[in-house]
């Protein structure tokens, strides 16, 4: 039996990122990460159909969102089944935000499903506020066919969901990438200006604006002992006016440029020196990927994922959680050392390019979805030919 003379089948993929919804024009890493991979899709020939922009943080809590859920079911089931679907493909489920939509729709359509970025922590079931987040979130991913995850500390959630000798086939280790031609490696002469530290960060009132307080401490203080350099920091948020006036009170030096756009943002990038967001509890940090990309040294906190982005002390330097003298010697150390500031930029871009391309990562992950939702479709044309 042949497959020779058939035709190439365009793999249908049926998309959804309950985080986040991907055309929103915020600029989020979640947001980036689930809008890289929905174009690549695109890119490699896919048809993509995102079937819903629901939020589902915490949706269990938000009886209204629930009941608006429930209704709009059938107007999705409806244009699902003109789409016809191969598969269903999920950016993100963990116990705040688990996915109900796709582990529904996939058993009706009887179609693969596929999470990038899924997690499981044992934690949450044994806190009574997220019992049932934790509960919606274990049953979404045992519906998968197979949960892509991004982070290394991740894969010891999800080998507590299945016995190790189906570990390959239900999980797989794939970092988030991107398009490395987006950015470029072009620093401005030594002489030429001041050197200037970039932090990006959404200004958010949580854990992002206070890593960017932390870093205006630390700027501040290095200030005091005579250094001089600038500090640009891109986000906005609803605590931007908080850090633009504390920058007003630190230094003239601070800039605070507010919120911009992907390429306005790589250019700023590449006009810099080194990037400093210390990030406290960052899942991963898509804009440490984007710091290396062009070129720059990172310095940041030691914990959450940061770890997989950034490799400690080949591509920035990685301190001790809320430790402000550590942070302060490091940014010290890459500001007054040019070599070891361009040796450890082009580490980074390096290891970006090996480790973390779009087309090389992504393309395991489409291939693994051709394969797993296109054979079935190909056997059955081949036995009504012969």
């Amino acid at each position: 039996m042949s497959f020779k003379g058939l035709p190439p089948q365009k793999l249908r993929i049926a998309f959804f990122a309950p985080m986040k919804a991907i055309d929103h024009p915020e600029p989020s890493g979640d947001r980036e990460i689930a809008r890289g991979l929905f174009e690549y899709f695109q890119t490699v020939g896919a048809e993509v159909f995102v079937y819903s922009d629901f939020r589902l943080k915490e949706v269990w809590r938000k009886p209204l969102l629930a009941v608006r859920i429930l209704l709009s079911m059938p107007i999705i089931y409806f244009r699902l089944s003109l789409f016809k679907p191969n598969c269903f493909f999920t950016y993100h489920s963990y116990y705040k935000v688990p996915d109900v939509l796709g582990s529904v729709y996939s058993k009706l359509f009887s179609k693969p499903y596929f999470i990038f970025e899924g997690m499981y922590s044992e934690r949450p079931k044994l806190d009574p506020r997220w019992k049932v987040g934790h509960a919606l979130n274990l049953w979404a991913l045992r519906a998968s066919s197979h949960v892509f995850t991004d982070k290394s500390d991740d894969l010891a959630g999800l080998q507590k969901i299945w016995p190790r000798e189906i570990w390959s086939e239900r999980f797989t280790l794939i970092p988030p990438s991107l398009s490395i031609k987006e950015f470029n490696v072009r620093r401005m002469d030594e002489g030429a200006a001041r050197l200037r530290v970039i932090c990006v960060a959404m200004l958010r009132p949580d854990r992002k604006t206070e890593g960017v307080l932390f870093l205006l401490q630390a700027v501040k203080s290095l200030f005091e002992q005579g250094m001089d350099f600038d500090l640009q920091i891109v986000g906005g948020g609803a605590c931007l006016s908080q850090v633009r006036d504390q920058a007003m009170e630190i230094d003239h030096r601070i800039q605070v440029l507010g919120q911009k756009n992907k390429s306005e943002i790589a250019e700023l990038l590449t006009a810099a020196d080194v990037f400093a967001f210390p990030g406290i509890d960052e899942g991963f940090g898509l804009v440490y990927l984007e710091a290396q990309a062009s070129g720059l040294p990172v310095v940041a906190f030691d914990n959450g994922g940061i770890a997989d982005a950034v490799e400690k002390d080949q591509t920035g330097f990685l301190t001790p959680l809320r430790d402000l003298p550590a942070y302060q010697l490091a940014l010290k150390t890459l500001l007054e050392n040019s070599g070891l500031r361009k040796e450890m930029g082009l580490k980074g871009r390096a290891r970006v390019e090996r480790e973390f391309d779009r087309d090389q990562n992504y393309g395991k992950i489409y291939e693994h979805l051709k394969a797993k939702s296109l054979a079935g479709n190909r056997s059955a044309s081949v036995d009504s030919d012969s």
